[in-house]
């Protein structure tokens, strides 16, 4: 006997609708992969185009880094088994963090497993229920989500639009919140649209906000050390 949840799963449009999808052979869901993914990727015995990978520099499968990865499995294992919290953080961490600080200037810099997790980290870090944020409408998802752990106020502006950021910005002011956070991508993958962020920058600091750029997909390609749009 089912219980209500698995019933109201089963009955869920989006569960029928990759039903359907899977039945037909039309998911684009969990395609798997019998190789590695570089400019192609082998599926079902046969080599495809691979246009959905973030191996934008092709170093996954650089040589030097498959052998620096394979050094440190030989030297620390497969895994941390353990929190970077708590017992997770090893002296790879701390040498990677120092480089990529030196690379940017800053004084520190902090790895996350994933961009997503980046993202919820950091939102989750940087404002709460007492604050405001900003957000252009096609931020990323893994950004939204950590808006919403946050509990934070929201107010999106139309995409890549100084015009409606400066609205959204006043509407953001007159709810009096403690600070005000920016929040856009460099570079819109889905879209392959750029920020601007000269003016995007200019606005946040003449409302006293501050601003965060997510530049995920941008670093390595723009810049003259390839440090990303902000660069």
């Amino acid at each position: 006997m089912n219980h209500p949840l698995v019933d109201r799963l089963a009955a869920d449009e989006r569960a029928q609708l990759l039903s359907s999808l899977r039945e037909s052979d039309q998911s684009p869901y969990y395609r798997t992969m019998q190789s590695g993914i570089g400019g192609t990727a082998t599926i079902r015995g046969v080599d495809r185009i691979m246009l959905g990978s973030n191996n934008y520099l092709g170093l996954a499968g650089h040589p030097e880094v498959v052998e620096a990865t394979t050094a440190a499995v030989r030297r620390f294992g497969s895994a941390s088994t353990g929190s970077r919290l708590l017992n997770g953080t090893m002296t790879l961490h701390e040498e990677l963090e120092a480089e990529i600080a030196d690379w940017f200037g800053t004084e520190d810099a902090l790895c996350f497993s994933t961009g997503h997790q980046t993202n919820l980290g950091t939102l989750g870090a940087l404002v709460g229920e007492r604050d405001a944020v900003v957000v252009d409408e096609f931020a990323h998802a893994s950004l939204r989500d950590g808006l919403r752990m946050a509990r934070t106020s929201v107010h999106s502006f139309r995409h890549n639009d100084p015009a409606a950021l400066e609205e959204a910005l006043a509407t953001a002011r007159a709810g009096r919140p403690e600070q005000i956070l920016v929040v856009v991508d460099s570079l819109y993958s889905m879209e392959g649209s750029l920020a601007p962020l000269t003016g995007i920058s200019d606005l946040a600091r003449d409302a006293g906000a501050a601003l965060m750029v997510d530049e995920a997909h941008a670093m390595g390609l723009y810049g003259p050390t390839r440090r990303g749009w902000v660069e």
